[in-house]
């Protein structure tokens, strides 16, 4: 696999779910230069919360696959380490001693968290002082690496990093994760080395010394293992006792749904300051796979009703592409609730995996800026979407052409592709959506390409129709000690 994912493949995932709160600002400054020679796509519907869809998906990303007995045997061993996530216990468990600090070029980068197991090495960086304002337009997609004290050259596996304060974060504070190779056991030194700093080629070769020591078993987090046999069930009220085993409420069986889907909690881990609960939504139906289902905004609410702070993090065990089944972990903040908490998810959204076809012809000399008010019914899996309107649109260059398409159909679409696969073009997903929300008005869908001609006949695909699933599903749990 790729050792970070690309700057298009992230573009693409935003656009993919449709991520109209997530801010694009930042990807569009730092990746300029190569959205010149990328194809572009996108896909815009009105709809609400879908944050969580994008940060599941991202937690997707880079995840290594292993077999159910690897990963039972994996989750014996493992505990948990506030902002760095789940580690394998052990002799070979070592944590960075103290922080590492480096200033240059005006900016400031903290190594604040670190952990080396037999499987990966974490570093958990903070940038200071990087504004918009600081890029270069230089893109620079060469690796950090980490290097032992024999020259060994252990390869970045992953990064990825987020800002605070919106808007590409005008305070200048950004926080960055890296995934690399296994440190050997019984090395505690190694040099980190990043040839350029949040990817831009004006803040180049950073070199922070490491220093990692064996972990102390205060300083790691259990893993509690949870019973997995679920049963359906209604709510809870109040006044009940939670039982021993989760409750999996199914969805009405009014009105399409995902066939057997149910939410199985696995293992929690107290924190000083809340709670890590891990598990995974799951399902029976044979038609989706893990990179066609969306999970909708889940909420958690404690006896009361009162909503649950929580945030995702790295799930327990790895994701496998064949099963059909999305691993979680969400840490709660604080304890002090009313308990049982319930977690819910009150709609899904999945990619039909039928497709149908239509002609369109531009004619001979189409020009860029065209609108066409076609009004077109394409019926495909169950739906009918209605082509409205098609333009013919310019990429970032003069050279790159394409088309963007205006659709409607019933509420419970949320999206769909239009691609023209002679073109070699491959379908790349549809949107989301949450908390019950019919769709609202027409969706769009387009992109350009480097030396497309549109031209003539053509014919479009329709595929990846995104249609909400509506619940709710939920769990109620209770941590074994609080």
């Amino acid at each position: 696999m790729d050792e970070h994912p690309s700057p298009e493949f992230e573009k693409e995932i935003r656009e993919t779910l449709n991520a109209s709160s997530a801010d694009p600002a930042f990807v569009y400054d730092l990746r300029a230069t190569l959205l010149e020679k990328a194809k572009m796509k996108q896909q815009t519907r009105s709809f609400s919360r879908l944050a969580w869809g994008v940060a599941l998906a991202i937690l997707l990303i880079g995840l290594l696959v292993a077999s159910p007995s690897v990963v039972e045997a994996l989750k014996r061993l493992l505990g948990y380490i506030p902002g760095v996530g789940y580690v394998e216990q052990g002799g070979s468990l070592r944590l960075l001693s103290t922080p590492v600090m480096l200033e240059k070029d005006g900016l400031k980068l903290t190594l604040e968290k670190g952990a080396a197991d037999s499987g990966r090495t974490i570093l958990l960086e903070h940038i200071e002082g990087y504004t918009p304002d600081r890029y270069s337009g230089q893109y620079c997609d060469t690796p950090a690496r980490l290097i032992l004290p024999d020259g060994t050259i252990l390869n970045q596996m992953q990064y990825e990093i987020t800002h605070e304060g919106g808007k590409a974060s005008p305070g200048g504070s950004y926080y960055g994760r890296y995934i690399f190779a296994a440190i050997p056991a019984g090395q505690l030194q190694a040099v980190l080395e990043i040839p350029c700093l949040i990817n831009d080629g004006n803040f180049r070769d950073w070199r922070l010394q490491l220093h990692f020591q064996v972990a102390d078993a205060t300083q790691v987090m259990p893993v509690i293992e949870l019973p997995t046999q679920s049963t359906a069930a209604t709510p809870p009220s109040l006044s009940e006792t939670v039982p021993t085993q989760p409750v999996v409420v199914p969805a009405s069986p009014s009105g399409p749904t995902l066939e057997g889907f149910s939410i199985l909690l696995e293992s929690e881990t107290p924190l000083t300051d809340g709670y890590i609960l891990s598990g995974s939504y799951q399902w029976a139906d044979p038609r989706f796979d893990i990179f066609s289902v969306q999970i909708n905004d889940p909420k958690i609410r404690d006896a009361n009703g009162q909503q649950v702070p929580f945030e995702p993090v790295e799930p327990l065990v790895p994701v496998d592409p064949a099963a059909r089944k999305l691993p979680f972990a969400y840490q709660i903040s604080g304890r002090n609730y009313a308990w049982p908490l319930t977690i819910a998810v009150n709609s899904i959204t999945v990619n039909l995996p039928d497709q149908a076809t239509f002609q369109f012809d531009a004619g001979a000399n189409p020009q860029p800026g065209q609108v066409w008010n076609v009004n077109i019914d394409v019926p495909v899996a169950g739906h009918v979407i209605h082509v409205q309107t098609i333009e013919l649109t310019a990429g970032r260059t003069s050279s790159q052409l394409g088309f963007t398409f205006t659709m409607a159909s019933d509420p419970a679409v949320m999206g769909a592709n239009i691609d023209d696969p002679n073109a070699g073009m491959s379908s790349a997903g549809g949107g989301g959506g949450g908390d019950n929300a019919s769709a609202a008005g027409p969706f769009t869908y387009g992109w350009a390409l480097e030396g497309y001609s549109p031209a003539g006949v053509k014919t479009f695909m329709v595929s990846n129709v995104a249609v909400m699933f509506n619940g709710p599903w939920q769990v109620a749990w209770q941590p074994s000690a609080k």
